[in-house]
């Protein structure tokens, strides 16, 4: 499990549709999971519209901002700690 509340343990990993993501999976497994996420991106050279290095960060990091505007803006994806997000 995830230090902050992934249970890695209530997926099916040998499900056929989970197939494609298995090389992800480490990265989820990381004790720091959004740091793991980033440095994946970063090596990828995967950049936001305006050309800033993607970096997965808290949930609160946009603070009052429209969520897409800040990540347009900074490059910083706000991220709970849930699975819709940790697999988008």
């Amino acid at each position: 499990m995830a230090s902050d509340g992934l249970r890695l343990d209530t997926i099916d990993w040998s499900a056929p549709w989970l197939a494609p993501l298995q090389p992800w999976r480490p990265l989820l497994q990381a004790p720091d999971w959004r740091a793991a996420l980033s440095a994946a991106a970063h090596a990828r050279g995967v950049v936001c519209g305006r050309g800033r290095p993607l970096q997965f960060v808290a949930a609160d990091d946009a603070g009052a901002a429209p969520y897409e505007s800040h990540i347009a803006a900074t490059g910083r994806v706000p991220t709970r700690s849930n699975w819709h997000d940790a697999f988008n």
